[in-house]
């Protein structure tokens, strides 16, 4: 386990409430998370809900683009959970991607309150959706890919064919939750 005192970067997670020194899973799951691009391109993590999966990727992400290591925070959830599409929602698209997008905006509260507003205004944090992965490119990004159990193999390829080799991709999900009966299979 770390020292609580070696390393800052803990000092600050523990500032935001959230001690993971004491939680070997949640440790290993952050070091792999704060590693280096160079060495660790990718992060996969499948645990039951409620165990920290994705708000403690964001609150990596954060301190990463904090600290300049990426440009910005990009995440990307599926809004079609439980067979309802996004097209028949009320609302233009922030309306309708806004209540799926909700886990990261309340991530990155923990940074500071209003993060999110602030780091969109400014391009620095971006939630989307599968739909629109086609035609992008990322470049220095940590890349979020949260409630993956319910992205199908197609879209999955799309969104891991849109990172420069600058970027971190962390995939996270459960497979309890699966909202899709077609991947259920």
């Amino acid at each position: 386990m770390a020292n609580k005192y070696g390393d800052i970067r803990w000092k600050w997670l523990e500032e935001k409430g959230f001690n993971v020194l004491s939680d070997r899973h949640q440790y290993a799951y952050m070091q792999s998370l704060w590693m280096p691009t160079e060495l660790v391109q990718g992060v996969f993590c499948e645990s039951p809900a409620g165990t920290g999966k994705t708000v403690l990727a964001v609150l990596a992400g954060a301190y990463a683009v904090e600290n300049g290591d990426y440009d910005r925070i990009i995440y990307i959830r599926n809004t079609e959970t439980v067979g309802k599409g996004i097209g028949f929602l009320p609302g233009d698209l922030n309306e309708k991607v806004g209540p799926h997008m909700a886990p990261f905006v309340k991530a990155l509260d923990y940074v500071k309150p209003g993060t999110f507003e602030q780091w969109a205004a400014q391009e620095k944090a971006f939630a989307i959706t599968p739909t629109f992965e086609r035609g992008v490119t990322y470049d220095r990004a940590y890349i979020i890919i949260d409630e993956a159990q319910s992205i199908s193999l197609n879209e999955l390829q799309t969104i891991y064919t849109r990172p420069t080799d600058t970027c971190k991709i962390v995939t996270t999900g459960s497979l309890l939750q699966i909202d899709d009966p077609k991947l259920q299979r």
